[in-house]
């Protein structure tokens, strides 16, 4: 299986966030959601996605002041995924990764209780592979 590149999935969840903004006229945590369960049934298998999916909807979340509690902790559980990039997607990646500290330090948000079902699944929706060696 031939996974598409960091910055790709990184676009893919940027589209559904709007889409589910602009085009069905969601609420921001709706659409978050929305763009979280579009990828939810691929993510065990692509570790790029799945880490793209986590730290591009925290930055979006994180910008409107909020962070739902399933993306507050896989944050907290993925690892550093350089290793697993080419040259190109890590520079993406770590532009984002930066851009997401700096929003942490500086943009006043909440972690937020979501009651999903989402918090439940967690450990199967991390792909192993993009864990934090300290969870396994």
């Amino acid at each position: 299986m031939n996974e598409e590149l960091y910055n790709e999935y990184c676009f893919w969840n940027l589209y559904q966030y709007h889409q589910g903004r602009k085009q069905l006229g969601m609420t921001e945590l709706s659409c978050l959601a929305y763009a979280f369960d579009g990828s939810v049934p691929q993510m065990g298998t692509r570790p790029r996605m799945a880490v793209a999916t986590v730290i591009t909807l925290s930055i979006i979340s994180i910008r409107e002041g909020f962070l739902p509690d399933y993306l507050d902790a896989m944050l907290s559980r993925i690892r550093d995924i350089s290793d697993i990039l080419d040259n190109e997607e890590r520079i993406y990646y770590q532009n984002d990764l930066r851009t997401l500290e700096v929003l942490k330090h500086h943009v006043p948000y909440s972690v937020i209780k979501t009651d999903t079902s989402f918090m439940s699944e967690i450990d199967s929706l991390t792909p192993s592979s993009v864990l934090n060696s300290d969870i396994q």
